[in-house]
């Protein structure tokens, strides 16, 4: 009759070796997050980056789901002709800089809510939303009749006396 101890040491050695692979595994899935938090600790390391805004530095694929998001903003929320978006808002930096900038809160809300951390969702309801649509309708505030008024021209840089 086989000893029962003699069939577990033949398994030992792939047992020992499925445990490698897994410490291994999870070796490079610690070294992939520590990178990340890392590059999110440090911000954009870019000089080139550092004042340029997030409509020159954004890809053509994050302006489109940055659109088909404002589309969807604008049905589901069924706003009105006081805080709907206008079409036009590509054309108008500001505008486009505050809607970039409330669609990664709410990409960041909706993060936190697959991960079931706190109430971050009703938040940018109660924070961001309802309190950047003003904002928003402000800068594009001659746009208001779906008609295109390109924006005012910006000031000349700030020189500072030498």
């Amino acid at each position: 009759m086989p000893d029962i101890h003699d069939d577990s040491l033949e398994l030992l050695p792939g047992i020992v070796k499925g445990l490698q692979a897994y410490i291994e595994e999870l070796d490079n899935d610690l070294d992939h997050a520590v990178a990340r938090i890392t590059a999110l600790e440090a911000g954009p390391s870019s000089a080139h980056n550092k004042h340029q805004s997030w409509v020159v530095t954004a890809t053509d694929a994050e302006w489109a789901e940055l659109a088909a998001w404002v589309d969807w903003l604008n049905e589901n929320y069924e706003l009105t002709s006081s805080n709907r978006i206008a079409p036009c808002w590509p054309a108008h930096v500001g505008a486009s800089e505050q809607i970039a900038a409330l669609w990664h809160a709410w990409l960041a809300a909706r993060e936190a809510q697959a991960a079931d951390i706190g109430d971050h969702m009703i938040a940018w309801h109660e924070r961001w939303l309802w309190t950047s649509l003003p904002r928003i309708a402000t800068a594009l505030k001659n746009c208001e009749s779906d008609r295109h008024t390109p924006p005012r021209q910006p000031p000349p840089p700030t020189q500072l006396e030498t």
